[in-house]
């Protein structure tokens, strides 16, 4: 029943060698071997009206395994930086002894076993060139390249390279940020990344993103230069967002976080919008989805009318625009919410719910009877 356990050995074996080669620094640790290695170059920074933008000398790492983090400052692999950290736990790697001053100006800095990295941390303020996630860092879960502070301008150092081309193979990955990095343009491909829960893309130039069919995700951002949308079963997106004020909520214990929602930076400006295509398909937008392309199309038409100019291409497949929304099996019935529920009569008309008890309830759900008014 337990059959030749091939690949529970396999798996084992790669992990205990992967811990091995990063204590005594082989393989993709080697750090005589550059090749090998991830390559990043970070640029140094200062601003004397805003030193919260310096730059930063340090990594926020999460390891998938208990390993070494291995990092060097050039190919020589002169000096080296071995630190032990935990699997799922965040290491910090402060860089600042490899440099004579903090005026370093630029550095290469290599990392080892990037293939068994989760995140990197907040990359900000290390103001990268040259810097690509390569296929096969498979373990990735967190991307963060941008910085919402409306005074970070990185683009006088960052070089695009492989940029939008870096979350190839990213089957786990859960955070993509690229806010403010306006180098960044054309269309993102995220296809490989189900699990994707937030993408944040304002102040950059792309035109739209590319998300796998029944993508996880729960917060998009989107910028002004964005011509496109397109979601295909996203069924966490539940809302439009106008108000970019609204974009962080507080929790009940003053932690502020992203909203969710989709957000489209200046999607409707001056009664002109610069979406050109609206591309639906599933999800739970429902009421929100026709809300949104009623003022695309009011925003097209105003343009046609100005101009000319003006053109909407739409696709909406099993996107539901009743208020009501049927309620499946294992659903709760929560007293203080009676009124929106509805019961669908056999004449294609709906009452109030009249609760009874919990069996009826549960019966009525299996029937598809019970719906709820949002």
């Amino acid at each position: 029943m337990q059959g030749t356990r091939e690949l529970h050995r396999k798996q084992l074996l790669r992990n205990r060698f992967n811990y091995y080669d990063s204590k005594w620094k082989s393989v993709s640790y080697d750090t005589n071997s550059a090749s090998s290695a991830m390559r990043l170059r970070i640029n140094s920074f200062k601003s004397a009206e805003h030193p919260e933008l310096n730059s930063q000398l340090s990594f926020s790492v999460v390891p998938a395994l208990d390993q070494y983090i291995v990092m060097w400052p050039d190919e020589s692999g002169t000096y080296v930086v071995p630190v032990f950290a935990k699997g799922g736990e965040v290491t910090n790697i402060d860089l600042r002894p490899l440099f004579t001053s903090d005026d370093y100006r630029q550095q290469l800095i290599y990392i080892g076993g990037y293939e068994y990295l989760q995140e990197l941390g907040d990359l900000s303020l290390l103001y990268i060139d040259e810097f690509e996630y390569r296929e096969n860092a498979r373990n990735t879960v967190k991307i963060i390249f941008g910085n919402e502070n409306p005074y970070y301008k990185p683009n006088e150092y960052f070089q695009v390279g492989k940029i939008p081309e870096s979350t190839t193979g990213k089957y786990l990955l859960k955070v993509y940020d690229i806010t403010n990095v306006n180098k960044i343009d054309g269309s993102i491909n995220l296809t490989d990344s189900i699990k994707l829960e937030t993408f944040k893309a304002i102040g950059t130039n792309i035109t739209g993103a590319l998300f796998a069919s029944g993508v996880n995700l729960k917060t998009l951002q989107l910028p002004a230069t964005t011509t496109s949308l397109r979601l295909d079963k996203a069924s966490n997106l539940t809302k439009f967002i106008y108000n970019k004020n609204n974009l962080k909520e507080v929790l009940a214990d003053g932690t502020e976080v992203d909203a969710e929602g989709i957000y489209i930076e200046n999607v409707i400006k001056d009664n002109h919008t610069g979406i050109d295509t609206v591309d639906i398909r599933g999800g739970n937008l429902n009421l929100y989805s026709y809300d949104f392309l009623n003022k695309i199309t009011e925003a097209i038409k105003n343009m046609i009318d100005e101009d000319g100019t003006g053109t909407l291409q739409i696709n909406m497949e099993e996107v539901h625009w009743s208020p009501l929304t049927q309620l499946g099996e294992g659903a709760v019935y929560d007293n203080t919410k009676a009124s929106s529920y509805k019961y669908a009569t056999n004449n294609y008309s709906y009452s109030n719910y009249d609760w009874k008890d919990e069996d009826t309830w549960n019966s009525d759900l299996l029937n598809g009877r019970v719906y709820k008014y949002e």
